[in-house]
């Protein structure tokens, strides 16, 4: 949760509209990987039958930028053969690290990080950085409960 709530808000060095490449691209990747993480935790925790108000809001924002971690995760992949989606079409011309495509670009504003630019793709990720911050109390007293038993 640390790793979502820093990034959610780091002081980038331009806020506002227009993308600008203000967070290093591994932050953005190890956000995203925290973001994963939790997911896969509290959807494990729904199973085991944790009452956690907040889930279906974390699983909905999560589906909407999973092909971000992916992305990250699969760099050459998506430049040389598959694409977002699965698609057998290249992502990038032979250009690509002309066009800044590799590049990791991201908007934020007074309320924190907004949205990230990455193989080309913009990627809402607010909601979901506010998804995971709304179960950070649900989760502590749930470790709470587990201690005392």
């Amino acid at each position: 949760m640390q790793t979502i709530r820093r990034s959610h808000t780091a002081r980038p060095e331009v806020q506002g509209t227009e993308f600008a490449s203000i967070l290093p691209r591994d932050d953005i990747h190890m956000l995203m990987l925290a973001l994963q993480h939790l997911y896969k935790c509290v959807s494990a925790l729904r199973r085991a039958g944790a009452p956690l108000t907040g889930f279906k809001e974390l699983k909905a924002a999560w589906a909407g930028i999973k092909d971000v971690r992916n992305a990250f995760e699969h760099e050459e992949e998506f430049i040389l053969k598959r694409g977002l989606g699965g698609s057998q079409e290249r992502v990038v011309a032979p250009t690509w690290w002309d066009q800044g495509l590799w590049d990791v670009a991201t908007t934020s504003d007074d309320e924190g990080l907004k949205e990230v630019l990455f193989m080309g793709r913009r990627y809402e990720i607010r909601p979901a950085i506010l998804a995971a911050l709304e179960l950070d109390e649900q989760l502590l007293a749930l470790t709470r409960v587990l201690r005392e038993e």
